[in-house]
């Protein structure tokens, strides 16, 4: 639009009349007026500063599905880019496309914590898995639902972001963690089925390898099973809750043993009970 208007002068063209003129000058190059005018209209907006490359400014990247996300100079890809582009990674009870996205700013808070090589693993699968192969961490993403898989790496895929070091293990949860041999884990997402005790089930096997200092993040806590749970570690000493996020809890693993003590030894079980127990 600019350039028209230097073509034009002072003539103001409205936008039918541009798309007409951009088709009569630009028809020899193959650049379609539709692409000019997203070009004209992207420049227009504030300029945004990548905290990779530190390039400032706008660029309009052909893509053959629109306008790439992320830097247009090194290719740096933020949570908040991912969130501008959120396909419908699960369906409803009706079978019906939906995504059930974790809270965007438990996204943002925890985008900073996950660095590179770091262990993680998630129950459940969706844009937080896209934020784990973004920092490039060793990611493990076990979910019965092999649609949410796929979505997630076409999603990827589309954007050019490696899942390299992400497994994905198509199987439930209660299953796959009883026998899961790992090292130790850095974090660890709850956020797969979410019926009794499926939550609990989770947490009792990941917490034995999750590493002191490590964190656990409880997600759906408006959910009953999600809330007894993160009360449950809230009042426990071998957690600390470091903050909650709308409807998600996240903790920090203070020392291991938590998950098998007996109930006198838990505050949250015993502390209505009618006599009092010395621990």
């Amino acid at each position: 639009m600019r350039l028209l208007a230097k073509i034009f002068g002072a003539r103001q063209l409205v936008p039918i009349e541009a798309k007409r003129v951009c088709q009569r000058i630009l028809c020899v190059l193959d650049i379609s007026a539709d692409k000019l005018l997203r070009h004209d209209a992207a420049v227009a907006e504030p300029a945004k500063r990548c905290n990779g490359c530190g390039w400032t400014g706008r660029a309009f990247i052909d893509h053959p599905e629109g306008p790439t996300i992320g830097c247009p100079r090194c290719g740096l890809v933020t949570i908040n880019d991912l969130l501008s582009d959120v396909p419908h990674f699960h369906t409803d009870s009706l079978g019906r496309p939906a995504s059930f996205t974790i809270d965007p700013a438990v996204l943002t808070y925890l985008e900073p914590l996950v660095g590179k090589g770091m262990r993680t693993l998630e129950t459940g699968a969706g844009l937080s898995t896209v934020l784990f192969a973004l920092r490039g961490a060793h990611h493990i993403c076990i979910t019965p639902i092999a649609g949410e898989a796929e979505v997630v790496k076409q999603y990827c895929q589309k954007h050019s972001i490696s899942l390299q070091e992400v497994k994905f293990i198509i199987e439930r949860s209660e299953d796959v963690l009883p026998r899961l041999d790992h090292d130790y884990l850095d974090m660890v997402l709850i956020d797969g089925g979410h019926g009794f005790p499926i939550p609990f089930i989770d947490w009792f096997y990941a917490a034995r390898l999750l590493r002191p200092g490590g964190l656990m993040i409880v997600d759906d806590t408006l959910i009953k099973t999600g809330r007894i749970l993160s009360e449950f570690l809230e009042v426990d000493p071998h957690w600390k809750l470091l903050t909650e996020l709308h409807n998600t809890s996240i903790f920090e693993k203070i020392s291991h043993g938590g998950h098998l003590s007996e109930w006198t030894d838990q505050p949250y079980t015993r502390k209505d009970f009618p006599c009092t127990f010395q621990s």
